[in-house]
């Protein structure tokens, strides 16, 4: 009578550890799972940024070597200083270009030309660069660099939370003057919305673009 409670108890705690166990296993892969997506991220961006040939400083810095070695073009660098984003920017041409990079999908316009250029990136995993994008304000500057050294300031316009399956076309301006759409899965760690980010080419810049 006296030992069977002690075996249940004893069995209960067993079980409960087992399940600590397995739960922190879980985190720790996680953990390092994310860890190592980090690492790749970075380690790509940084190639993909010698090979782009531009900084936003003027300097010039293409190394053939390094393009070669990511097989992919950077097609600009996206810096928004309000959320302390700096990233390289290619074409979308598989889903897997988000693992080390954002991405400008095909079927929008070219980044500064008439019409809406759309850019998406992870939130979470994949070095995380549109992490913070909920943070974003209208009037914040989004600034693109440009292969050629030209640095385009756009003015964030919007910043809505919609369905997966919206007509990101709903957000062309009548004006037709260019702009960028930046898209991210919301809320964090979910995909069950999206988080759309308008920013406009500056008037003072328009013209020229």
């Amino acid at each position: 009578m006296v030992k069977a409670p002690r075996l249940w108890t004893i069995l209960r705690w067993v079980g409960a550890l087992g399940i600590i166990a397995a739960g922190v296993t879980l985190v720790v892969r996680g953990e390092s799972t994310t860890s190592n997506q980090t690492a790749r991220f970075t380690e790509e961006q940084q190639a993909l940024r010698r090979a782009f040939g531009v900084f936003p400083d003027g300097s010039q810095s293409g190394d053939q070597g390094s393009a070669n070695a990511t097989s992919r073009e950077s097609i600009a660098l996206l810096a928004i200083p309000s959320i302390n984003v700096d990233v390289v920017v290619v074409n979308y041409t598989a889903y897997s270009d988000l693992e080390t990079a954002v991405a400008r999908m095909q079927n929008s316009a070219q980044i500064g030309a008439k019409g809406s250029a759309v850019i998406v990136g992870h939130r979470t995993g994949f070095g995380s660069p549109f992490r913070h994008l909920d943070e974003v304000k209208v009037g914040d500057t989004v600034a693109l660099t440009m292969r050629n050294g030209d640095v385009l300031d756009f003015n964030v316009t919007r910043n809505d939370v919609v369905s997966p399956s919206i007509d990101l076309s709903t957000y062309d301006n009548k004006s037709g003057n260019p702009q960028v759409i930046l898209v991210t899965c919301h809320p964090e760690y979910s995909t069950t919305q999206r988080l759309v980010i308008v920013a406009e080419l500056r008037a003072s810049e328009a013209g020229s673009a």
